[in-house]
């Protein structure tokens, strides 16, 4: 129901989201998950870290939308990262919520509530379409997708604890978080590059043929398999000590998702240009070329996410890092 254009000034925008998100405290929240043992004091030391990261985060973004709209010369994108901004403030009962469930196995009360939000983000959007709202349609669902899920995590996890800004004691936590922050700065840098160069030189028009071939071909890796790491991880973590057992895990997870992923993406390579049109329409079928080389390559970041949950299962980060 939008044009290109549109999603062309929301990808400008998601590449500032998907550098800040990197740094709102997911690695610092995983060390619940790994660890053996956790008392309610580290949690509420997380809670309240969460806390002073994101609002920290979306102050930031507050200051950074400016320039942002004058480097990619579209005016329109500080009004969208003023908006964007409350995201980081649903991020720490997210983060936090979600950790503690992982930690006790307990994916189908996550399960339900990002049913509950996607079903949310996806009412929102049609409604916003509907009505013309044009690009806002895409800021918008998001933004109550988040705040949806925000809400559901809240009451599932029962996250009824004030939060502590003691951090005395929180070095493990710290060594930890930041192994896995540095890990998902260049990470980001390696997923957003291509936007935040062209941006800078392509028309809105363009960028957005090609971001929406790269949502269309990322479908599976982002969608799909990280819901099965944060699943491989806590249980990872529960038999961190049994070398074979993990060994035997890892190779049949690679297996079964590689299995998967290898026919789906070969077969949308071949088949881009009739696939392009029957799901999106003749009026996309510029992003045919784009699907149909990129599809070649997802393969390979699949297996490369693959190996994450298990290695930082291990206690070792750095590795990832080092990656």
């Amino acid at each position: 129901m939008l044009n290109p254009a549109d999603y062309g000034v929301f990808a400008m925008t998601q590449v500032v989201m998907v550098f800040l998100t990197f740094m709102s405290g997911y690695g610092f929240a995983s060390f619940l998950v790994q660890s053996e043992t956790v008392d309610k004091l580290r949690v509420r030391q997380t809670f309240g870290l969460l806390i002073l990261l994101n609002v920290g985060i979306a102050l930031l973004q507050l200051l950074l939308a400016t320039i942002v709209a004058d480097y990619y010369r579209q005016p329109i994108i500080e009004d969208m990262l003023h908006l964007q901004a409350i995201i980081f403030l649903a991020l720490p009962f997210i983060i936090l919520g979600e950790a503690l469930l992982a930690r006790e196995l307990e994916f189908r009360k996550t399960a339900i509530v990002n049913l509950l939000s996607a079903m949310v983000s996806a009412s929102v959007a049609l409604y916003c379409a509907l009505q013309g709202y044009g690009v806002w349609t895409l800021v918008l669902a998001p933004v109550s997708g988040f705040w949806a899920r925000a809400i559901g995590i809240f009451f599932f996890a029962r996250l009824y604890l004030w939060p502590s800004f003691n951090f005395k004691g929180i070095k493990e936590n710290l060594t930890f978080g930041l192994a896995l922050l540095g890990s998902h700065m260049f990470g980001t840098i390696q997923s957003q590059s291509d936007i935040f160069i062209a941006g800078r030189t392509l028309e809105p028009h363009d960028l957005g043929i090609y971001a929406e071939a790269m949502f269309f071909t990322t479908i599976l890796t982002a969608k799909f398999i990280p819901p099965l790491n944060e699943v491989a991880f806590p249980a990872y973590a529960k038999i961190q000590s049994d070398p074979a057992s993990m060994r035997y895990a890892f190779l049949k997870a690679v297996r079964l998702i590689m299995l998967i992923s290898c026919p789906i993406y070969l077969g949308m390579s071949v088949t881009a240009a009739p696939l392009v049109q029957t799901v999106f329409g003749p009026e996309w079928s510029e992003m045919a070329p784009f699907v149909g080389l990129l599809a070649l390559a997802m393969p390979f970041m699949n297996l490369q996410i693959i190996f994450a949950p298990a290695i930082n299962a291990l206690g070792r980060p750095q590795t990832t890092l080092r990656i």
